[in-house]
């Protein structure tokens, strides 16, 4: 990829960096939104951002656009983490709930 795109193998991992950066702080913002707004829209909504991302990636002519796109993919992917989250809480909440009054 660094031959291809004409930089060092350093500024290549540049891009793991900001995936990663955007994933840590971004799931502060985004994990109230799918309770506000339920599950499957923002679930939908992350592999839409995640895909464009990708494709974004896939068509980087030079680091600066590899690099947008990784910041796309992540602000794709956290979307992920909470709502599955909550999803397995709500999933299994409830049926410890009917359990006990069973």
């Amino acid at each position: 990829m660094a031959v291809s795109l004409k930089v060092t193998s350093a500024a290549v991992t540049s891009a793991i960096t900001s995936f990663s950066a955007v994933f840590a702080v971004g799931q502060l913002a985004v994990g109230p939104i799918s309770d506000l707004y339920g599950r499957r829209c923002p679930v939908l909504i992350g592999f839409a951002v995640f895909f464009a991302g990708s494709i974004w990636c896939g068509l980087a002519a030079d680091l600066p656009s590899l690099l947008v796109g990784r910041v796309i993919q992540a602000a794709g992917a956290l979307r992920h983490v909470g709502a599955v989250a909550r999803v397995a809480r709500d999933m299994f909440s409830e049926l410890h709930w009917r359990a006990r009054w069973r």
